[in-house]
């Protein structure tokens, strides 16, 4: 193994620095009697980015010597032997941008991130709670990463902007949500603007007008996924929090999910529902509440989903709610199974939806669900209000 071409798919500080002693010519056993960890943790690090390399294209023990750019991964090999010949005459390497691989990536990628980082510290939590209720704390379409010039759009946003606009709205609906003990963080999607470092998005290819580089957009939303959870758990006892997949940040997503999901792992206070599907659910007591981005199909298609997904708990409960995003505004259909409802989004226009004349106001809301009662009252916090506590 050429451990100086290995190096250029390390993706953190300590990857980088395994495979640094590696090329000095020690072996794994030294470089683990030299960090201070066992050997298996040195060879499960070095097979990780093996993995990765691999997936671009570079695997010389399998004939793989051309990797491909990192917006593709290798989907499959075909190649050309000639008899008694261990080596191919001819390879083809079939490549790929919109599958599994990705995701794997994200997964391992995120998993590393956290492999050399010890557990985060205990949350001291308010001691009066009421279990009888359930708080909501809804996070819709905040894009960060996108990038919009106030002088152009009416509204300034990027990732500063949006980081105070999310810790100042959640705080402010901390203070006047009730005491509850459980707590649900709905994150309904696209909560970063882009899924990759292309700049564009996936499906559409549509140019975006974006903050900063594709890297700092993940550390930053990782940050602030974190310090959101933090302030929740100061004031709740049980935290779920619901990671949906929006169309801008399919990857990214589950990037940030695992992330979160290693993070808190030794938390039993904490639990995500990270899970590959577009449509979430959370049963408390006599509520069903569904979570999805609402890309994937129409609002008036969401009840018949619930009940073939969910048809014991639809069975069981009287009130039975579907939270959605991704059109920015509010909207609802009360119908005989359950109300559906979008919310509004916390960002400012980009230039494309600035041009085509959406207005949606802006803001963000909590929930609070009875668990025999169903909804008994929500706060609103309007951008207004939001930056007129950053003012101050």
């Amino acid at each position: 193994m050429d451990y100086e071409k290995l190096k250029e798919y390390a993706t953190t500080d300590r990857q980088r620095k395994i495979i640094e002693l590696l090329i000095e010519g020690n072996t794994q056993e030294q470089v683990g009697n030299l960090l201070g960890v066992s050997r298996p943790a040195i060879c499960k690090t070095v097979s990780r980015v093996k993995d990765k390399a691999a997936l671009q294209g570079y695997s010389p023990e399998h004939n793989l010597d051309y990797p491909v750019p990192s917006v593709f991964s290798v989907k499959g090999t075909s190649a050309l032997y000639k008899k008694g010949m261990d080596k191919p005459l001819l390879t083809w390497v079939k490549t790929n941008t919109n599958s599994k691989h990705l995701e794997v990536l994200a997964e391992e990628a995120a998993k590393a991130f956290f492999e050399d980082n010890t557990p985060l510290p205990t949350i001291n939590r308010q001691t009066k709670i009421d279990s009888e209720l359930l708080s909501c704390y809804v996070i819709s379409d905040l894009h960060l990463g996108m990038y919009s010039w106030a002088k152009e759009t009416g509204d300034s946003w990027n990732c500063e902007i949006a980081t105070k606009t999310l810790i100042n709205g959640i705080t402010t609906l901390l203070t006047r949500s009730p005491d509850s003990k459980e707590c649900l963080i709905a994150q309904l999607g696209d909560l970063l603007h882009l899924d990759d470092d292309t700049n564009q998005t996936k499906r559409g290819k549509h140019t975006l007008d974006v903050d900063t580089c594709y890297e700092r957009i993940v550390q930053v939303g990782l940050k602030l996924y974190r310090t959101i959870i933090d302030l929740c758990l100061q004031k709740h006892e049980n935290v779920k929090i619901i990671n949906v997949r929006g169309n801008h940040d399919d990857i990214s997503a589950l990037w940030l999910g695992t992330a979160i999901k290693v993070a808190y792992e030794n938390n039993p206070r904490v639990t995500i529902d990270n899970s590959p599907g577009p449509y979430f659910y959370h049963r408390f007591g006599n509520n069903l509440i569904g979570c999805c981005h609402g890309h994937t199909c129409s609002m008036k298609d969401l009840a018949g989903i619930m009940v073939e997904d969910r048809p014991h708990d639809v069975g069981n409960t009287n009130y039975r709610y579907w939270l959605t995003g991704h059109i920015h505004h509010e909207k609802t259909l009360d119908g005989r199974v359950c109300r559906c409802e979008s919310f509004r989004s916390p960002a400012g226009k980009d230039s494309w939806h600035n041009n085509k004349g959406y207005r949606s106001k802006r803001d963000i809301k909590s929930i609070t669900y009875d668990k025999l009662y169903g909804e008994c009252e929500r706060y609103t916090v309007s951008i207004k209000e939001i930056e007129q506590i950053d003012a101050t």
